[in-house]
């Protein structure tokens, strides 16, 4: 999912004013849709929350990356709302 999301960036920045770019942005964050309800099992299906091995203290404050059913659920708000807007901007 992180390495579809930057392929996204990547891919908007050396294409951006082009004309098929809106068209390419619409049919990467549908792939990125499609990605994230298939991790739908990892919020949802377990009883703990998904934690990331890689943590950094900043002011004194352990920072952590976690997966749970709350951020898939902001995560798909994100995405969805990326996509309406991409598929709009592209003349839909």
């Amino acid at each position: 999912m992180l390495l579809l999301s930057a392929l996204t960036v990547v891919v908007m920045l050396v294409i951006g004013k082009w004309q098929a770019a809106g068209w390419t942005a619409t049919v990467l964050y549908t792939a990125q849709g499609v990605a994230l309800l298939l991790m739908s099992g990892l919020g949802y299906g377990t009883t703990a929350a998904v934690e990331s091995v890689v943590t950094f203290q900043v002011l004194e404050q352990a920072l952590h990356w976690r997966f749970d059913a709350l951020s898939w659920f902001f995560a798909l708000i994100t995405i969805a709302a990326a996509l309406l807007s991409s598929w709009f901007s592209a003349g839909a």
